[in-house]
């Protein structure tokens, strides 16, 4: 996954407000669903959530809870273990000492 988020970066895992984990959470969801053919309608209807939350997910602005993740995952056809994976994974080139605090 290519890095999608501001260099901007503050120590405390945070972009600009926008946490890094969000940021990776939304490259790896939007990756995933490019990556499968799915247009945002089809997965957000999928997911049971609007476009709004799809985008502001896929845009790092918002986290999702365990629920979602599991509609996230079920709608993608991956395991949530999987998307939890590709996260820690496109973070670890990025974290500057982030991962440490989790």
């Amino acid at each position: 996954m290519t890095a999608t988020y501001s260099s901007r970066r503050r120590g405390d895992g945070m972009l600009c407000g926008i946490s890094l984990a969000a940021v990776a959470f939304g490259d790896v969801l939007e990756g995933a669903r490019k990556r499968r053919d799915l247009d945002s309608h089809t997965l957000a209807a999928r997911a049971g959530i609007t476009l709004v939350d799809l985008y502001l997910l896929e845009h790092g602005r918002a986290e999702p809870k365990l629920g979602l993740l599991l509609r996230l995952a079920a709608a993608l056809g991956v395991s949530p273990a999987w998307i939890v994976e590709e996260v820690f994974r496109w973070m670890e080139p990025h974290d500057d000492g982030f991962m440490e605090d989790l």
